[in-house]
């Protein structure tokens, strides 16, 4: 199986071709329409829900990432650092 970045590196090869000569090339359509179904993947997988903290006198929902957890096995709070990095990389928080 090839990794992420090995699937990515052509892509981007592309993409920079577009930026350096202005031409986006016959794979243009495929490769928008391959970032848009790997964001909505990784966005599927860390859809947030809501989880009960402390329960019993003092519990409060927050909301967690369905998709992570952290070396102790507890919840990641959402948004988690993958949907802030996809946020960030999209122009969002700005």
């Amino acid at each position: 199986m090839m990794s992420i970045r090995e699937l990515l590196a052509p892509v981007k090869t592309r993409a920079e071709a577009y930026r350096d000569h202005g031409t986006p090339g016959l794979h243009a359509p495929q490769d928008r329409a391959k970032l848009l179904a790997a964001v909505e993947g990784v966005l599927e997988v860390h859809d947030s829900t809501d989880a009960i903290m402390n329960p019993g006198r003092h519990e409060r929902l927050v909301k967690v990432c369905v998709g992570c957890g952290t070396d102790d096995g507890n919840w990641q709070h959402w948004p988690c650092p993958t949907i802030t990095a996809v946020t960030a990389a999209l122009g969002g928080g700005e």
